[in-house]
């Protein structure tokens, strides 16, 4: 799947849910966009600067390697994290990247699972 399709359809509809989430503002974030370098084509959160050095934004970055919806949420998670993290001013963890990314995909598999139940139980019910 192409990865700017990925972000138009997937990502970008819940950016402002996110953000919402992580107590970032949303015009911290200027943005969520394909990466396509042949060099590094992994996914990053890119500091915008001030002249005096500050990070006043970041640029999501996602990286093309990712060829899933799964894979690009996981990497869109991870580098909302590292948002925060600039926007807090805090130091940069990997670890903690890593965990709220995977905590985010278990709430929407959960969320998920919970959905086509209730749908399933509703069809059952109408047929009693």
């Amino acid at each position: 799947m192409n990865i700017d399709y990925i972000i138009r359809e997937e990502i970008i509809p819940i950016l402002d849910e996110e953000c919402e989430r992580l107590g970032i503002p949303r015009n911290f974030v200027s943005g969520v966009y394909g990466c396509y370098s042949n060099l590094d084509r992994r996914s990053y959160a890119q500091r915008i600067e001030d002249e005096n050095g500050n990070t006043i934004k970041v640029r999501i970055r996602i990286g093309d390697s990712n060829k899933t919806v799964n894979q690009a949420k996981f990497d869109f998670y991870h580098e909302m994290w590292h948002a925060r993290e600039y926007f807090l001013g805090e130091n940069i963890s990997e670890k903690n990247a890593r965990s709220y990314a995977g905590k985010r995909r278990i709430e929407e598999k959960i969320k998920g699972i919970k959905s086509y139940f209730n749908k399933t139980l509703s069809k059952v019910l109408e047929k009693i």
